[in-house]
C-alpha cells in the first residue's frame, strides 16, 4: 500500500499545502493552536480512516502546519509574551525577516512574526 507512495511525493504534497496555506492566511497567527488541531485531526483519520486517503491528506497539513511554525514562528504567542513578560522580551529577540516583513515591533498594526527569532 505504501511502496507505491514516496518520500518526495509527501514532500511534494507538503509543498504544495505550504503555498495554499500561506495565500489563505499571509499571518502567521495561533500557529501553534492550528498545529495541534491538525494532530488531532490526523490522530482521528488514523483511528477511524483509511491510510491512503485520509490520513495521508492530515499528514500533510501537520507537516505544513510543522514549517510554518518553525520558519514563522506564531504572532500571537509573541504578542502573549509582551504582555505577560513585557517589552523587554521582543527587544531581546533578533530581528530578522527573509521575507521582507516589517521590522518594528511596536507599530500600529501586528508585527511580522518573521522579524523575530
Amino acid at each position: 500500500m505504501y511502496n507505491t507512495f514516496s518520500d518526495e511525493d509527501f514532500f511534494s504534497l507538503v509543498r504544495a499545502e505550504l503555498q495554499k496555506a500561506r495565500k489563505k492566511f499571509p499571518l502567521c497567527e495561533a500557529s501553534v493552536v492550528a498545529l495541534g488541531e491538525e494532530a488531532g485531526e490526523l490522530a482521528q483519520a488514523a483511528l477511524s480512516k483509511s491510510w491512503k486517503i485520509e490520513v495521508r491528506e492530515e499528514a500533510v497539513q501537520v507537516a505544513a502546519m510543522a514549517i510554518r511554525v518553525a520558519v514563522e514562528g506564531d504572532l500571537s504567542l509573541l504578542l502573549y509574551r509582551r504582555v505577560t513578560r513585557g517589552p523587554q522580551h521582543l527587544e531581546d529577540m533578533p530581528k530578522r525577516c527573509p521575507y521582507k516583513g516589517c521590522s518594528d515591533p511596536y507599530r500600529a498594526t501586528p508585527p511580522c512574526a518573521l522579524c523575530y527569532e
